[in-house]
């Protein structure tokens, strides 16, 4: 919803509003451990019967007469009607051990925490504030994590193999100058450190899922770009009836088609300012 700018600071004391002329309300948006949440994911799944492998090294595709019929591992071959590639940053890596080359780039990104001085130890809401394209949330251990909602960080290309891991200084003395400028009452916060990780990242800085070609049975659903873990319950629906051939899909994939790039109809986002992750 649409609050006012007085309406915003009654939600949060001490917030700097007077370069705002509206702010967007969503009480019922959060987030989650990403810890947590990956290895959650992972016991339903076994709960489901799925068999998870971790550790094993995806060395090939193995196709016949143009179709997916298993992967190759560093141990071993595994056979497979079909394959979907979710490798995320290393998709592009993936998909190219089946031939098909995918739009798809692994950008380091980095985040920052600080510790709430004396007097603001209280958790705060989250906060995206694209006027200093950054955000900032609370973190366990009375932190608050900071990044940027910044285009220029797909410039960032590293390989996802080999990349610095550590936060920049220069990136925290950044990150907290946009912070103390939005939210006053941390100028006296502490710098804890942070770390950098990876977003693989498409020209439209939307994701890929669609059968790549067509009748291969190699699906593709990455290229998230930051922001798929919001995507993620409706992807999920999407691409389980794209792999089962569902004629009347719970949601459309034709807009992540994989086509689209040589089409030149990129997704565009009704806004132009950036990706909310």
């Amino acid at each position: 919803e649409s609050i006012s700018p007085e309406a915003l600071r009654e939600l949060m004391p001490g917030l700097e509003t007077g370069d705002l002329v509206a702010a967007c309300y969503e009480p019922d948006s959060g987030y989650a451990d990403p810890y947590l949440t990956v290895t959650s994911y992972a016991q339903a799944a076994r709960r489901l019967g799925v068999t998870v492998l971790q550790e094993r090294e995806v060395t090939g595709i193995r196709l016949v007469k143009h179709r997916v019929v298993g992967v190759e591992t560093a141990e071993g071959p595994l056979d497979a009607p079909c394959v979907l590639n979710t490798a995320g940053s290393w998709g592009a890596r993936v998909a190219s051990l089946a031939g098909v080359g995918l739009p798809i780039h692994a950008c380091r990104v980095q985040v920052a925490f600080f510790r709430r001085p004396p007097g603001h130890e209280a958790e705060h809401p989250v906060v995206g504030d694209f006027v200093h394209a950054s955000y900032f949330r609370p973190e366990t251990g009375g932190l608050t994590l900071a990044g940027l909602i910044d285009p220029a960080e797909a410039q960032a290309i590293v390989n996802p193999d080999h990349y610095a891991k550590k936060v920049d200084s220069e990136f925290v003395w950044d990150i907290g100058e946009r912070l103390v400028r939005r939210y006053p009452a941390l100028e006296d916060a502490e710098s804890t450190g942070g770390y950098a990780s990876l977003y693989g990242i498409t020209p439209d800085w939307h994701p890929v899922v669609d059968e790549v070609p067509p009748g291969s049975g190699f699906y593709v659903c990455a290229g998230f770009s930051g922001h798929g873990f919001k995507l993620g319950p409706a992807v999920g629906l999407m691409v389980a009836d794209l792999i089962e051939g569902v004629s009347e899909p719970r949601f459309d994939p034709h807009l992540f088609r994989y086509d689209r790039f040589a089409e030149g109809e990129p997704v565009r986002g009704q806004y132009e300012y950036s990706i909310v992750g």
